[in-house]
Protein backbone atom coordinates (compact mmCIF):
# COMPACT_ATOMS: atom_id res chain seq x y z
CA UNK A 1 0.00 0.00 0.00
CA UNK A 2 0.70 3.60 -0.27
CA UNK A 3 2.08 5.43 2.82
CA UNK A 4 -0.58 7.87 4.14
CA UNK A 5 1.57 10.67 3.26
CA UNK A 6 1.35 10.24 -0.29
CA UNK A 7 -0.45 12.53 -2.07
CA UNK A 8 -2.89 9.73 -3.62
CA UNK A 9 -3.54 8.74 -0.52
CA UNK A 10 -4.71 12.32 0.79
CA UNK A 11 -6.45 12.57 -2.30
CA UNK A 12 -8.39 9.31 -1.89
CA UNK A 13 -11.48 10.88 -0.90
CA UNK A 14 -12.06 12.63 -3.76
CA UNK A 15 -12.48 9.94 -5.85
CA UNK A 16 -15.36 8.59 -3.78
CA UNK A 17 -18.21 10.42 -6.01
CA UNK A 18 -16.94 7.79 -8.43
CA UNK A 19 -17.70 4.82 -6.05
CA UNK A 20 -21.07 6.30 -5.76
CA UNK A 21 -21.64 6.09 -9.17
CA UNK A 22 -21.01 2.17 -9.44
CA UNK A 23 -23.31 2.08 -6.23
CA UNK A 24 -26.30 4.04 -8.26
CA UNK A 25 -25.58 2.21 -11.82
CA UNK A 26 -26.04 -1.17 -9.34
CA UNK A 27 -29.20 0.06 -6.83
CA UNK A 28 -30.94 2.04 -9.69
CA UNK A 29 -32.20 -1.09 -12.26
CA UNK A 30 -32.89 -2.71 -8.62
CA UNK A 31 -35.18 0.53 -7.62
CA UNK A 32 -38.26 -1.49 -7.49
CA UNK A 33 -37.13 -3.44 -4.76
CA UNK A 34 -35.09 -2.11 -2.43
CA UNK A 35 -37.10 1.43 -2.48
CA UNK A 36 -40.49 2.55 -1.58
CA UNK A 37 -40.44 -0.81 0.68
CA UNK A 38 -40.54 -1.31 4.33
CA UNK A 39 -38.05 -3.29 4.78
CA UNK A 40 -35.96 -2.18 1.42
CA UNK A 41 -32.77 -0.66 3.48
CA UNK A 42 -32.15 -4.16 5.33
CA UNK A 43 -32.52 -5.87 1.52
CA UNK A 44 -29.40 -3.86 0.28
CA UNK A 45 -27.51 -3.73 3.46
CA UNK A 46 -27.73 -7.73 2.92
CA UNK A 47 -26.53 -6.97 -1.20
CA UNK A 48 -23.71 -5.08 0.10
CA UNK A 49 -22.62 -7.28 2.98
CA UNK A 50 -22.79 -10.57 1.25
CA UNK A 51 -21.67 -9.24 -2.72
CA UNK A 52 -18.74 -6.35 -0.78
CA UNK A 53 -17.79 -7.77 2.13
CA UNK A 54 -18.08 -12.15 2.16
CA UNK A 55 -17.68 -12.81 -1.32
CA UNK A 56 -15.01 -10.25 -3.00
CA UNK A 57 -13.44 -12.15 -5.81
CA UNK A 58 -10.21 -11.66 -4.30
CA UNK A 59 -8.88 -13.24 -1.02
CA UNK A 60 -9.65 -9.69 0.66
CA UNK A 61 -9.68 -10.32 4.70
CA UNK A 62 -12.89 -11.02 6.33
CA UNK A 63 -13.91 -12.87 2.70
CA UNK A 64 -14.85 -16.16 2.47
CA UNK A 65 -11.80 -16.77 0.13
CA UNK A 66 -9.56 -14.29 2.60
CA UNK A 67 -10.49 -16.51 5.26
CA UNK A 68 -9.54 -19.81 3.36
CA UNK A 69 -7.02 -18.74 1.74
CA UNK A 70 -4.43 -16.08 3.29
CA UNK A 71 -2.72 -17.04 6.49
CA UNK A 72 -4.17 -14.71 8.69
CA UNK A 73 -6.39 -16.00 11.60
CA UNK A 74 -10.30 -15.76 11.27
CA UNK A 75 -10.93 -13.90 14.59
CA UNK A 76 -8.53 -10.98 13.46
CA UNK A 77 -10.18 -10.96 9.97
CA UNK A 78 -13.69 -10.63 11.15
CA UNK A 79 -12.68 -7.91 13.63
CA UNK A 80 -12.49 -5.95 10.13
CA UNK A 81 -16.54 -6.43 10.25
CA UNK A 82 -16.52 -4.03 13.27
CA UNK A 83 -15.98 -0.82 10.65
CA UNK A 84 -17.22 -2.44 6.87
CA UNK A 85 -21.03 -4.19 8.59
CA UNK A 86 -21.71 -0.97 10.05
CA UNK A 87 -21.03 1.01 7.14
CA UNK A 88 -23.12 -0.84 5.02
CA UNK A 89 -25.89 -1.00 6.70
CA UNK A 90 -26.03 2.82 7.36
CA UNK A 91 -25.61 3.81 3.85
CA UNK A 92 -28.23 1.52 3.45
CA UNK A 93 -30.70 3.31 5.81
CA UNK A 94 -29.71 6.63 5.01
CA UNK A 95 -30.04 6.25 1.39
CA UNK A 96 -32.95 4.36 1.55
CA UNK A 97 -34.63 7.13 3.92
CA UNK A 98 -33.40 9.92 1.51
CA UNK A 99 -34.76 8.22 -1.65
CA UNK A 100 -38.15 7.46 0.29
CA UNK A 101 -38.58 10.97 1.86
CA UNK A 102 -37.51 13.03 -0.85
CA UNK A 103 -39.20 16.09 1.09
CA UNK A 104 -37.35 16.66 3.95
CA UNK A 105 -35.20 19.27 2.80
CA UNK A 106 -32.78 19.37 6.18
CA UNK A 107 -32.11 16.18 5.00
CA UNK A 108 -30.85 17.52 1.29
CA UNK A 109 -29.07 20.49 2.93
CA UNK A 110 -27.55 18.55 5.62
CA UNK A 111 -25.90 15.48 3.24
CA UNK A 112 -25.09 18.57 0.74
CA UNK A 113 -22.69 20.59 3.33
CA UNK A 114 -21.42 16.88 4.43
CA UNK A 115 -20.05 16.15 1.21
CA UNK A 116 -18.60 19.64 0.46
CA UNK A 117 -16.89 19.37 3.73
CA UNK A 118 -15.96 15.75 2.80
CA UNK A 119 -14.53 16.59 -0.23
CA UNK A 120 -13.21 20.53 0.90
CA UNK A 121 -10.98 18.95 3.69
CA UNK A 122 -8.58 16.57 1.27
CA UNK A 123 -8.46 19.55 -0.94
CA UNK A 124 -7.06 21.76 1.95
CA UNK A 125 -4.74 19.29 2.60
CA UNK A 126 -2.95 18.46 -0.57
CA UNK A 127 -3.35 22.88 -1.33
CA UNK A 128 -1.04 23.28 2.73
CA UNK A 129 0.90 20.17 2.53
CA UNK A 130 4.51 20.46 3.21
CA UNK A 131 6.71 18.29 0.58
CA UNK A 132 9.50 16.32 2.38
Amino acid sequence: MRPFTSPWVMAGPLFQPIRGLIFALVFYPLRASLFGRKNGWLLMSWMLVALGILSTFGAAAGSVEGMIYTPTPVLWQLRGWIEVVPQAVLLSALLCTWVNHPGRKWMNWSLGILFFVAMALPVSGLLVRHPR
